[in-house]
């Protein structure tokens, strides 16, 4: 709810942020005109990487394995 309170109160309609245990893109539903939001939330980087793109008008979270970055 306070994601959502702050998006509202800032007029922000897509908001990235990182480190949680939920990582997913969240559709959220803004009270003031019932307007359609997004959270792009990233994982912890303990176990892997993590990575947003944005690629021809479209957002892709991508999850990068440690052993992609050993020789």
């Amino acid at each position: 709810e306070e994601v959502e309170r702050v998006m509202e109160e800032h007029d922000v309609l897509h908001l990235i942020h990182g480190h949680t245990h939920r990582p997913a893109a969240h559709t959220l539903k803004l009270r003031q005109d019932q307007e359609t939001a997004t959270r792009r939330v990233l994982g912890d980087w303990d176990q892997q990487g993590w990575v947003l793109n944005y690629i021809d008008g479209h957002f892709d979270i991508q999850v990068i394995p440690y052993t992609d970055f050993l020789p």
